[in-house]
């Protein structure tokens, strides 16, 4: 019997414990952390690049303006995903925007890798 009351209380104890968010606002700062990340990644390989190409003079002209005009790409892809047509969007509307976020972000630093690569980089 004593052994039932111990499986009890593990099993009690694994369950109260939180291990995915599930209120909106985990959801939310989850997705958020999520993106983070990603940002982080794209501002490492961004710098790195600029970092082994700086001789070229020509290239980081032009990685730097397609990297800002990609920030307003993505920028535009937001809000023409999220319009607002109404104040009261719902409490998963920031958490979306954040997967889209992050979504671009990856995609952007896999096209920068790619650019590295193809450069002789790493």
């Amino acid at each position: 019997m004593k052994q039932y009351k111990v499986l009890f209380i593990l099993t009690a104890l694994l369950f109260s414990i939180n291990l995915y968010p599930q209120t909106q606002s985990e959801m939310t700062y989850a997705a958020l952390q999520d993106y983070k990340l990603a940002d982080t990644a794209i501002n490492e390989v961004y710098n790195k690049i600029l970092k082994e190409y700086k001789s070229d003079k020509v290239f980081i002209r032009n990685l730097k303006e397609s990297q800002a005009l990609w920030i307003k790409f993505r920028d535009a892809e937001v809000k023409l995903k999220f319009h607002d047509y109404n104040s009261k969007a719902g409490s998963t509307r920031t958490m979306c925007q954040l997967f889209l976020l992050k979504d671009l972000t990856e995609a952007r630093t896999s096209e920068l890798k790619k650019m590295a690569r193809s450069r002789g980089g790493g």
